[in-house]
């Protein structure tokens, strides 16, 4: 090809793109007392993005051409709000802290976006897309939003810096799940006792800075939905969609004839699901963590059990039923193990500071549930009960082919299959 690349990067069109990122926060706070506080917290991050690239149509002395010329402008935005209202308390009396917020809180995201292109311009000076030919035109948009509310309170208490506990509660509802089934309540506690403070500590001071054993239990939940770019199902999985038809066997529009016209009819895309809803994780989390020799070894041992119900997932639907898999919550994981850190601190009489971390971690995972039914694989990972999710299922070799293997007649061979080829072990012996 003997094109000039200069010319083509100096006159082969334009690109220009501006984006635009607003980030604000405000806090506003009142005391009503030294003891008693109001705060309101309001949050805006704005996200917007507009893009206009014009190809040229060169011509070459070589009687080639580049083009068509061709014309895209798209632009985007994305808003995303959040406020919070919290009331606190904290009072001291005597060897006794406490400390109480309750509060609420809500977020909201709404994203868009819309593309327009032509092509075929009577020149390259003519970017209007209206001025473009109608083949090979495209254009598409985007829109979603989402929001999820809640009210949440928590209670901090402790008994001489020494007994601390911790209790947490708050109602969430989203817009992402079945109306009627959008709210969840999720509460936590935890407890600290620090032994290193106890009387009869006080003589291992020197080789124990800090002893702490702590515990906790607590319920999280999950509104984010699996479904990859399918904005529908990530955003609105409990509403019926309508949209163009598609022929499975194709990947296509499917058309009729109706009136001598082809008709691309609508057709039932997406069937909901109105009963689906937080998915939940409990998680047991025990440690015994502290400090030697002042503060110059860190220490941490732990153990955790993590367990999930009603795990959103995507459920697959029969291709002639013609709407996409929907989500719904299905089984149950288990996810537990140890974790172990140790760190080594120094300061030199010089100043100079170093350290050394180092963490060893044992952790199993397995599913527990499934709702009955094993869920297809995906390219190289598979979910079955017993096994870890989206654990990798593949081929097993047994070796290379040999001419012996040819020989034998029990030996299946694989279409295609020669000489050094791996030999593939038949895992389920069918053959």
């Amino acid at each position: 090809d003997t094109r000039n690349p200069i010319r083509q990067a100096e006159e082969g069109g334009i690109s220009n793109t501006k984006q635009y990122n607003l980030l604000a926060n405000v806090t506003l706070g009142y005391d009503f007392t030294p003891d008693l506080t109001l705060k309101f917290t309001n949050g805006v991050n704005y996200l917007s993005s507009s893009a206009d690239v014009f190809k040229n149509t060169l011509n070459w002395y070589n009687g080639t051409q580049t083009g068509p010329n061709s014309s895209r402008k798209t632009d985007y935005s994305d808003i995303h709000y959040l406020q919070q209202l919290d009331l606190s308390y904290k009072k001291t009396f005597g060897d006794h802290h406490l400390k109480v917020i309750i509060g609420g809180q809500q977020e909201y995201d709404q994203y868009k976006d819309i593309m327009g292109y032509r092509q075929d311009f009577i020149n390259n000076s003519s970017g209007s897309l209206q001025l473009g030919s109608a083949i090979g035109l495209d254009n598409s948009s985007t829109y979603y939003d989402w929001g999820i509310m809640g009210v949440f309170g928590r209670i901090n208490y402790d008994y001489k810096r020494r007994y601390l506990l911790e209790l947490n509660a708050r109602e969430d509802g989203s817009s992402r799940l079945s109306p009627g089934h959008n709210w969840g309540f999720f509460p936590s506690a935890s407890a600290g006792w620090r032994i290193s403070e106890e009387n009869f500590m006080q003589s291992f001071k020197n080789k124990i800075s800090e002893l702490k054993l702590r515990g906790s239990y607590g319920v999280l939940g999950n509104q984010n939905i699996p479904g990859g770019s399918d904005n529908n199902q990530l955003y609105y999985p409990y509403q019926s969609i309508v949209g163009p038809a598609n022929d499975p066997a194709y990947w296509g529009p499917l058309y009729y004839v109706f009136g001598g016209q082809l008709i691309n009819p609508m057709t039932i895309v997406q069937d909901p699901n109105n009963t689906f809803t937080w998915e939940r994780t409990s998680i047991l989390d025990i440690a015994l963590e502290g400090s030697l020799f002042k503060r110059a070894v860190d220490f941490s041992v732990g153990y955790f059990d993590k367990t999930t119900n009603g795990m959103l997932m995507t459920k697959k639907v029969s291709s002639v039923n013609g709407a996409k898999d929907y989500v719904a919550n299905i089984g149950k994981m288990r996810n537990n193990g140890v974790e172990v850190a140790l760190g080594y601190n120094k300061t030199t009489k010089g100043g100079l500071s170093y350290n050394f971390n180092g963490n060893f971690s044992y952790k199993t995972n397995k599913l527990l549930d499934l709702g009955g039914i094993d869920l297809a694989a995906s390219g190289v990972t598979r979910n079955v009960m017993g096994s870890p999710l989206n654990a990798y299922y593949l081929y097993v070799s047994e070796g290379l082919v040999t001419k012996a293997d040819f020989l034998n007649p029990g030996f299946t061979l694989l279409n295609g299959q020669k000489y050094g080829d791996q030999k593939i072990l038949d895992q389920n012996k069918d053959g």
